[in-house]
């Protein structure tokens, strides 16, 4: 009798090896494929939500709305609850980022001016997709049309959208919510 193993046994060993090596790669690639979805999810709702909340913040403080537009909105608004008189605030999207510019008063009461100069940008979300991202409405619930009469504003609805790849899973985060301007709010 000989001791060992046939060519077969070999064969059928490294096999079942073989089979149990690709499955084992394929759990791995696929827990790995399923962890970076998610991470992704999580890193656009925290995006979208920091949004959201900076530009619900500003816009319930506005003292006057500027220049209206569907993905561009400039408004005087308290930026900081300290800051007296208010600041000039920009949103606007420019290479699929949603920045924030914020530019300060200059001179003395009532004659403040806000120099372009002095405007500091920030980006607050990137790959937004949204269009329009500002919808606008009078003090009847009515939607105003472009071009928006910026004296009209009483209620801005945001629609922020943000995919990293709108042709890869997750699928895009999106929020929507109106914002009453409590400073420009009148009571009928």
């Amino acid at each position: 009798m000989k001791k060992g193993f046939t060519i077969l046994e070999i064969l059928i060993t490294f096999t079942i090896l073989a089979i149990i090596s690709m499955t084992l790669v394929a759990f791995i690639y696929n827990s790995y494929k399923s962890f970076h979805k998610g991470e992704s999810a999580t890193r656009l709702q925290n995006d979208s939500i920091a949004a959201s909340m900076l530009i619900e913040k500003e816009l319930r403080a506005t003292t006057e709305v500027i220049n209206p537009s569907s993905n561009t909105l400039t408004i005087r608004a308290y930026a900081i609850s300290s800051s007296t008189p208010p600041d000039e605030i920009r949103y606007f999207i420019q290479n699929s980022q949603l920045k924030r510019g914020l530019i300060p008063p200059t001179g003395s009461p009532p004659n403040y001016t806000y120099n372009p100069a002095s405007e500091t940008i920030k980006v607050i979300a990137n790959n937004v997709i949204s269009n329009p991202l500002f919808e606008y409405f009078d003090q009847n619930g009515i939607q105003l049309t472009s071009p928006v009469p910026a004296a009209s504003v009483t209620l801005i609805k945001v629609n922020l959208t943000i995919d990293d790849d709108p042709n890869k899973p997750p699928e895009a985060i999106s929020t929507s919510f109106k914002i009453q301007l409590r400073n420009l709010k009148t009571n009928n």
